[in-house]
């Protein structure tokens, strides 16, 4: 894998992570005590950094990888 190629690999995965933890959030006691208009902008960033997400696998399944090596199950 080239150097460029690992670093797309890792952008998604921490990008993953960091969805995972928006996500989670979302889903606390604390989001509800939020203004509404935070959690408008927390909504849409959410959203955005999905949608990034989905055009990095994307990426990553067209550098035609091993099956086992990189590749980022949906």
């Amino acid at each position: 894998m080239q150097d460029w190629q690992q670093r797309v690999v890792g952008e998604e995965a921490e990008l993953s992570m960091k969805i995972e933890k928006l996500d989670a959030f979302i889903k606390t006691a604390s989001y509800s005590k939020l203004h509404p208009d935070d959690r408008v902008l927390l909504d849409t960033q959410l959203k955005y950094m999905s949608a990034y997400r989905a055009v990095l696998v994307a990426r990553i399944k067209r550098f035609e990888l091993p099956a086992d090596v990189g590749r980022v199950e949906d």
